[in-house]
């Protein structure tokens, strides 16, 4: 039996936490200059311990931004597979 399948849409999501080079140079010796300079960062998202976790995050950006449109989708959902780089608790797969 020939299955078919196919990616309707991805999702991504990035902590709200922003820390600028300016926050840095608070806790390190450096400058925003002296990182821009080097590596051209000018701010990074940081998870907030507690509350941005590897599978509060993956629910997030499932559901944003694959749910919305697959509202209007008549057929079924058969697999929302999600693969987060980091788990939450040490297991192959998070997913739902």
């Amino acid at each position: 039996m020939l299955y078919r399948s196919r990616i309707k849409g991805l999702g991504f999501y990035v902590p709200e936490n922003v820390v600028t080079n300016d926050d840095l140079s608070k806790l390190m010796d450096t400058s925003d200059e002296w990182i821009q300079e080097r590596t051209g960062i000018q701010q990074r998202r940081h998870a907030l311990r507690g509350s941005d976790t590897t599978t509060s995050m993956g629910v997030k950006s499932e559901f944003k931004k694959l749910l919305k449109p697959l509202k209007s989708i008549k057929k079924k959902l058969i697999l929302l597979y999600s693969q987060p780089s980091v788990p939450t608790f040490i297991s192959l797969v998070a997913g739902c």
